[in-house]
Order: structure tokens, then C-alpha cells, then sequence
């Protein structure tokens, strides 16, 4: 099904191509396709890629044009067209770049780059976009022809879930306070070859408490990384911001055998589970913690 969708949407963008020469200064002739296939066989890009942003550049590495694709136009076409010179160019793409991420400097694309908006202010970033990338490279042999690219889409970011079991903070009214979770370590910019960068990169996920399970819980979009992170997750009670326990990422995962490098969709579920003087870190079950954690 997913197969005979796709299809459908690229006849489609073949379909919608007619113009004339007097309204458009020629017909569109690029035509570039998406697609994300995860961890399996199959085309999952509607699951997970809400938006795309694009950016075209020529041979020289300078923009000559861009766009955004919205959920709707998203739902009609599984890509864009455009009309270009005849010569040599590459597409790059930023999936779910929306609400605490931007790109910056695309004039250019050996300058361009993505960062986290509230990092760059100077604010304490709460969580990133769950990011994906994706580039083609075509070359436009004849302008009065058809040309088409696809480009297919690479997971950007890992999926933090911080859980604290155990902890009691109550306010004046006896609300049980959630604690301040701090996650640290990070790159803070992609340029557009998807390397990291940039000065190093916090976050401060906003908690909730879970008061019919007696969990606090946060989650976080954060840059990609692999199993030798430096990174690290650091509990704090909210009242006093006293530190209550630190978790270093790359043992953890190494402890747990979390799989990171060869994966695209990577979520990691850590819980502090305080009991009496003493804090067990693992893995959570759903049960206990009232959401299955995502893999």
C-alpha cells in the first residue's frame, strides 16, 4: 500500500507539471522525490517527517532556490519541482525543522547550518526538533527534459525519556514538585553535510509529574550522537536544586546494550528509581511508568 502510494504521488508530480513558456518561463523540469525508510524495508516518511525544508544549490555551492512543504502539501506531493538551467546541483533537506530549531546563512551552502534557536540566544534550551536530514546531488542535462531525484532521509537526533521513581518535593498547596533534569554534552549546530559542531549544548527538559504513578517524567530531542558520548543526565530537586544523582550516557548505554550506530530511530528510556538512601538507574517497563517507551 505504502509502494502504490508513493507511486501515485510521483505520477502525480509528473501530472501537474504543464505550463506554458509566456506564464512560467519554461516548464518545471527538476522534479525531486522523498523518502524514509527507517529501520526496515518500507517507506515510512509519513510517520515520522511532519515538514520538510529544502534548499537547492549549483555547482558552486550557491542557493538558487528553496522552499517549505507543510503537512498538507505533504499529503498531495511527496516532493517538489522546479524549474533550473541546465548544469550541476545538489538538494539538501531538513525534515521537522519547526518549533526550536532554524537554518541560518543558506546563502551559501558551505556556511549554512543548523542551530538550536534558544542555545544561540542565549536562553536555556528546553529540547531540540526531531531533526532528519537528507541530500541528493543531480545534473540537469537538458533543460527542456526531465530530471528526477530522490532524496532519502536519515534520522537527525535521538529521543531522550528521563523518569525519577521515588522523589518527593511538595509545594505549599502538597503538589509534588517534578525535579530539574539536566542533560548536557551536546554539539549545537549541523551544517549541511549533517556534521556536528559548535559550542557544547544543554538541555533542560520540561518535567511533569505523573501523580496516578508517582513518576516525574521529561522528554528530549537532542543531536545525534553515537555510543561514546561524553554526554551526561544530571537530577536535581526543583526546591533547592540539590543534585541528586548523574547518569554518564556512554555507560549507560554500554550497560544496557543499546544499539545507536546503524540505527535511525534511537530513543533511550533512563529511570531513577530512588529507594531509601540508595538510586537505581535502568531501563523502565511500561508498566511502571504508565508509557511504553518508544525503541
Amino acid at each position: 500500500m505504502r509502494k502504490l502510494f508513493y507511486l501515485l504521488n510521483l505520477c502525480f508530480l509528473y501530472l501537474c507539471s504543464g505550463c506554458t513558456t509566456t506564464e512560467m518561463g519554461g516548464c518545471k523540469n527538476a522534479i525531486v522525490v522523498f523518502k524514509y525508510m527507517g529501520d526496515g524495508n518500507s517507506d515510512i516518511f509519513s510517520d515520522f517527517i511532519a515538514n520538510v525544508t529544502y534548499f537547492v544549490y549549483d555547482a558552486d555551492g550557491i542557493q538558487v532556490a528553496s522552499g517549505r512543504m507543510e503537512p498538507a502539501d505533504l499529503s498531495l506531493n511527496r516532493g517538489f519541482q522546479l524549474r533550473l538551467g541546465e548544469g550541476d546541483y545538489e538538494v539538501v533537506c531538513w525534515g521537522n525543522l519547526e518549533h526550536y530549531c532554524q537554518a541560518v546563512d543558506t546563502e551559501k551552502k558551505d556556511e549554512a547550518h543548523v542551530l538550536n534557536i534558544a542555545h544561540s540566544s542565549g536562553r536555556e534550551a528546553q529540547t531540540g526538533d526531531p531533526l532528519y536530514y537528507g541530500k541528493t546531488s543531480f545534473r540537469v542535462a537538458d533543460a527542456e527534459g526531465k530530471t528526477t531525484a530522490t532524496i532519502t532521509f536519515h534520522s537527525a537526533h535521538i529521543t531522550i525519556w528521563a523518569y525519577t521513581k521515588g522523589v518527593t518535593d511538595y509545594d505549599e498547596g502538597g503538589v509534588n514538585r517534578p525535579p530539574v533534569f539536566h542533560i548536557g554534552g551536546f554539539d549545537s549546530r549541523y551544517d549541511f553535510e549533517c556534521n556536528c559542531g559548535g559550542m557544547p549544548l544543554s538541555f533542560y527538559p520540561e518535567a511533569v509529574y505523573k501523580k496516578e504513578y508517582m513518576v516525574s517524567m521529561a522528554r528530549c530531542e537532542v543531536p545525534r550522537f553515537n555510543e561514546h558520548t561524553t554526554s551526561l543526565l544530571k537530577v536535581y530537586k526543583q526546591s533547592d536544586y540539590k543534585l541528586l544523582e548523574v547518569v554518564q550516557l556512554e555507560k549507560f548505554i554500554a550497560d544496557n546494550s543499546i544499539e545507536i550506530s546503524g540505527k535511525e530511530e534511537v530513543t533511550i528510556p533512563i529511570l531513577f528509581d530512588f529507594q531509601g538512601l540508595g538510586v537505581e538507574v535502568r531501563i523502565p517497563s511500561w508498566e511502571e511508568i504508565g508509557v511504553k517507551p518508544e525503541w
